[in-house]
């Protein structure tokens, strides 16, 4: 008998803290699905970010680096725990950014490399049998 497993999720919970409240966020990622999606978000966001530092006064650039933020956190968190996230940070995007960038490259993007990883020596695996 052949034993197949699914693959499982990345889960994972944050918790927010500046001194008098807190918040906690659940994460639940497919790592495949988000993969596809990360590394576009990603160059987006860069791309955003060097317009509003270049142009700090134009608000078209400033509202398209917002943008990416949150493309990228709907991405990661959803979009309700965006909006929680959001709301705890009171809209100020670049402290968000700053905060939460460290637990996105040393958590999230180790977990998708490994789950990048993986799919590669699976395909290779199977390849072998066709």
């Amino acid at each position: 008998m052949a034993r197949i497993e699914k693959s499982k999720p990345f889960v994972d919970t944050l918790e927010l803290s500046d001194g008098e409240k807190d918040l906690q966020i659940e994460i639940k990622l497919d790592l495949n699905s988000v993969a596809h999606r990360y590394r576009p978000c990603q160059i987006a966001l860069v791309e955003a970010e060097k317009l509003a530092e270049q142009n700090p006064n134009d608000p078209a650039c400033l509202n398209a680096y917002g943008e990416a933020i949150c493309s990228m956190f709907q991405l990661i968190f959803g979009e309700v725990n965006t909006e929680k996230i959001m709301e705890f940070y009171e809209d100020d995007y670049s402290t968000m950014l700053l905060d939460l960038m460290p637990y996105l490259a040393q958590t999230i993007v180790p977990a998708l490399q490994a789950e990048r990883e993986r799919k590669i020596s699976q395909a290779k695996h199977a390849r072998r049998f066709l």
